[in-house]
């Protein structure tokens, strides 16, 4: 799908089974061939996803439109052949009938009042069809209809978001949201109306279509997409007549009625439409001009769409008063009052009204069955009093009464328990909205209530799994840090075995060795001493040669030379211990140990960082060990917190060097200190200080945490310090704590049981 990312201009992109000719449209998600099929060698066009990587909302419209027209019997669509999968996304091939994108055809000719009149005809032919069948385009627009450059024949192309449904509810959304093209829009598929979408939304878009093509301008244009929405919902558009002098004001006219903000005020049918449409082009053929006449005579509808404008049966009272028996009027009364007690019976939640006094006004049917009451009537003159609350529930109702009605100010929302006869607890989401008269006066309140138990069981079901699913990542965590611990100790032990194993080998032989040879040079020494004793007077070469060599000195130094030999196999013998130490493996179970052994052993492993180099000199180390004794402990995992923590404050303090001249750090030395102690409670206390940069708060709050690290790539996996307090903290129930000031240095705290 690569090649579709980016159009050439001069080029077409090529696609395995086909050959592309021409370029139709380009848009910003979709383009839009002309091609061949080379297998049957017939036209074709094809439409494609232009990104790499498409949407699962985008692969969605296109099976969607695949679906919806594949079995649709009408002819002025373009029928598809085939949906075929084309990388990541998906290719749909449809039948070619020639045509053209009206939209670029308006741009390359110009279009005579016959032409616009046919092709209004044509499509509200398409729209009758289409309602047949109960589909809704919902994005008519000149780019979505091709018309035959000779023929002038026109078909609809682009089902991606239409429905099957005779109707459709939108909710309220941002504007980058909306399904179809913002500039063709019905108010109605704003989301804004609170109203549903039906087949009158395509009349409106083939209002705005009609516009365009008589005047070669947009109603309404706007770059900010929620000016467009305003446009649609409130506006009204310059009058076509004003743009185009010379388009007759019938056709004008159709084009308004099309475009009435209220669907109620549109053609009701597409035969309705067309009827209006075939009368303007008879006259404009035989007569070019068009005479005056009532538009939607013949526009009737066999389905009886519920309006949804507002209601308001006081008004509709009004406007029948004048000419009226007084009977009628009092029908037309009970019949609106019985209309509104229906709509709030009807209604799901609790309704309650009171007035300022807080005493009853009414209620519906719901709130009567919860108070036990026969029906809503009865509820009319009572108050808080009269009814089965606790004194402090009353309180506290007519307390809210009274803040909302001096206030002015409705309480939504509130979220209360309440303990039902069996025992069992509910949750009530109450609304308190205050009720004005017509001169905007407090008269009462009104009440919602709505019963979310089962809302609110759901989220304690949601919030309990999502603790379950955090303790199985934490649990995930965990054995991943144990896992990555135990090949590190794994590994450093297979390292020390072999080293050690080296090591060992030599060394036991040069220690045997220099114990024979210490043991046979001083027999030689003992019988050069001898001789010279019997025989002074050697001869004169045996006295050049003694002269030479030196003998004396060689006497003295050379027993001092095997002693030093000694002492340095000795300290290999040293190291090869503190690295077996250091990595010991640990069983299932604690032993007793040497906290300051494993504390020597990694400060000898450490030796060679903290020993001066290049950029710093080198680092003091204070060693202020209190009286421990042996503790239970698994000493090969606690060696590894040594190491990390003192690992991370050389990494300080090297960091630091980098940015400080030597001459400073001289007069202000790197210092480590560990000292040791044991509690009156017969704990281990361990306190690890650098004298560093120290850290900030931010840095201090996180350092434990997994995969955390301030260090750059490839020198911190975040995982020292997370698996350093788990073994202190999980493996043998002690604390690691930090302390910590920018300037002032880290100071890290061990406790150990002993």
């Amino acid at each position: 799908m690569a090649l579709f990312a980016s159009i050439n201009p001069n080029s077409l992109p090529e696609m395995p089974g086909y050959t592309i000719l021409e370029e139709l449209y380009v848009g910003s998600r979709t383009a839009v061939y002309r091609a061949v099929q080379n297998a049957q060698q017939c036209s074709v066009v094809i439409k494609v996803v232009r990104r790499d990587y498409p949407s699962f909302e985008e692969l969605v419209q296109f099976r969607n439109q695949y679906t919806i027209t594949k079995h649709l019997p009408i002819h002025g669509i373009v029928r598809p052949l085939s949906l075929e999968p084309l990388g990541n996304g998906y290719v749909l091939v449809m039948e070619d009938c020639g045509g053209v994108s009206l939209g670029k055809y308006i741009q390359q000719q110009s279009l005579d009042m016959t032409d616009v009149l046919t092709i209004a005809l044509q499509i509200a032919d398409i729209l009758h069809d289409l309602w047949h069948h109960q589909v809704v385009h919902k994005d008519i627009k000149p780019t979505n209809i091709l018309i035959h450059p000779e023929s002038k024949q026109v078909k609809l192309i682009d089902f991606s978001i239409a429905s099957l449904l005779p109707k459709e509810t939108r909710e309220i959304q941002c504007p980058q949201g909306l399904e179809g093209t913002l500039a063709y829009l019905a108010p109605e598929q704003t989301g804004q109306m609170n109203r549903g979408i039906d087949y009158r939304a395509d009349f409106y878009g083939l209002g705005v279509t009609l516009y365009q093509l008589l005047t070669g301008i947009l109603p309404f244009t706007s770059d900010d997409p929620l000016e467009l929405i305003h446009c649609h919902i409130a506006k009204v558009p310059v009058p076509i007549n004003y743009v185009k002098a010379d388009v007759p004001p019938m056709v004008a006219a159709i084009v308004t009625k099309l475009m009435a903000k209220n669907a109620e005020d549109r053609y009701q049918s597409a035969l309705g439409l067309k009827h209006d449409l075939e009368q303007c082009l008879t006259q404009w053929k035989k007569l070019g001009k068009i005479a005056a006449f009532e538009l939607g005579l013949n526009d009737l509808s066999d389905r009886l769409p519920i309006p949804q404008q507002s209601y308001s049966p006081v008004a509709k009272v009004q406007d029948l008063a004048h000419g009226y028996p007084q009977s009628f009027l009092q029908q037309q009364i009970q019949a609106s009052q019985q209309f509104l007690k229906s709509l709030i019976d009807n209604i799901p939640q609790i309704v309650i009204w009171k007035d300022r006094n807080s005493t009853f006004l009414g209620c519906n049917t719901n709130a009567a069955k919860i108070l036990n009451l026969e029906s809503p009537d009865q509820i009319v003159g009572k108050t808080d009093y009269d009814f089965s609350f606790t004194p402090e529930e009353i309180e506290w109702y007519q307390e809210c009464d009274r803040r909302i009605m001096e206030s002015g100010q409705a309480e939504l929302n509130i979220v209360e328990t309440q303990q039902k006869p069996d025992g069992s607890q509910s949750w009530l989401s109450t609304s308190k909205i205050p009720l004005r008269d017509s001169n905007s006066n407090v008269i009462g309140i009104l009440i919602t209530i709505e019963d979310i138990t089962h809302r609110k069981v759901a989220e304690a079901i949601i919030l309990k799994k999502s603790q379950e699913l955090e303790e199985a990542a934490q649990a995930l965590q965990n054995t991943q840090l144990q896992m990555v611990q135990g090949e590190k100790m794994a590994s450093l032990g297979n390292l020390v075995a072999g080293v050690a194993h080296e090591i060992n080998n030599p060394i036991g032989f040069l220690n045997g060795s220099i114990n024979n040879t210490k043991e046979y040079i001083q027999y030689l020494l003992e019988h050069i001493a001898l001789y010279q004793q019997h025989h002074p007077n050697a001869a004169n070469p045996v006295e050049k040669h003694a002269e030479d060599i030196d003998l004396k000195y060689l006497s003295e130094d050379l027993p001092k030379l095997l002693d030093s030999m000694q002492r340095a196999t000795d300290r290999i013998t040293d190291i090869s211990t503190s690295l077996r130490t250091f990595s010991r493996a640990d069983n299932d179970h604690k032993v007793s140990a040497d906290l300051h052994e494993g504390i020597d052993s990694t400060l000898l492993i450490l030796k060679y960082r903290i020993k001066a180099n290049d950029y710093r000199p080198a680092i003091q180390v204070i060693q202020n060990y209190g009286d421990l004794p042996k503790i239970k402990c698994l000493p090969g995992q606690l060696n590894q917190v040594f190491m990390n923590i003192l690992a991370n404050a050389i990494d300080a303090f090297d960091e630091t060097a980098q940015q400080s001249s030597l001459a400073d750090l001289k007069v202000n030395p790197q210092k480590i200190t560990i000292k040791t102690t044991l509690t009156e409670q017969g704990a281990v206390e361990i306190y690890i200080r650098d004298n560093g940069k120290g850290m900030p708060e931010e840095v201090k709050s996180r350092i434990f945490d997994h995969l955390f690290t301030t260090k750059g790539v490839d020198k911190g996996t975040g995982l020292g310090l997370a698996i350093a307090r788990q073994i202190v903290v999980e493996k043998h129930g002690g604390s690691l704590e930090v302390k910590s000031q920018l300037g002032q240095g880290t100071e890290f705290y061990i406790r150990l049981p002993a």
